[in-house]
């Protein structure tokens, strides 16, 4: 049965499954709430009031349809944890849209022979000019 855990300031629910050759238990994260906005909404106390609560079940029920989710228990967990999380998650600025193609550049870069020049893909993708700065 999955389980709400707190890991640091983030909130994860998580499934425990033994594993059959060494019989030990392994814990599986199947989602991570990282702010309070999120997790009100998870539990529908959130600006889209029980309709962010019935998303949230439906995403976690269609994605693990053999794991049972007693969702008073991961209600009641989350609402129990929400003063371990911050109001809001300040997210990486490599995770924002706009940072998108230049993180594609810098991946591009790294290409399998060692060589700084990307592969013919990323450069006709990308219209790579020849510049190797990120910004290009």
């Amino acid at each position: 049965m999955a389980y709400i855990r707190r890991k640091g300031n983030q909130l994860a629910l998580v499934h425990g499954a033994r594993d059959a050759k060494t019989g030990k238990v392994e814990q599986r994260v199947l989602f991570t709430l990282y702010s309070k906005a999120e997790a009100l909404e998870a539990i529908g106390r959130g600006s889209g009031g029980e309709g962010g609560s019935h998303r949230f079940r439906s995403l976690l029920e269609r994605e693990y349809p053999s794991i049972r989710l007693n969702w008073n228990k991961i209600q009641q967990g989350i609402a129990d944890s929400l003063v371990h999380l911050p109001d809001l998650y300040q997210y990486r600025q490599s995770r924002y849209p706009g940072q998108f193609r230049e993180d594609l550049i810098s991946l591009s870069l790294l290409n399998k022979n060692g060589s700084m020049r990307p592969s013919f893909i990323f450069a006709r993708l990308l219209k790579w000019d020849g510049d190797c700065s990120p910004n290009a």
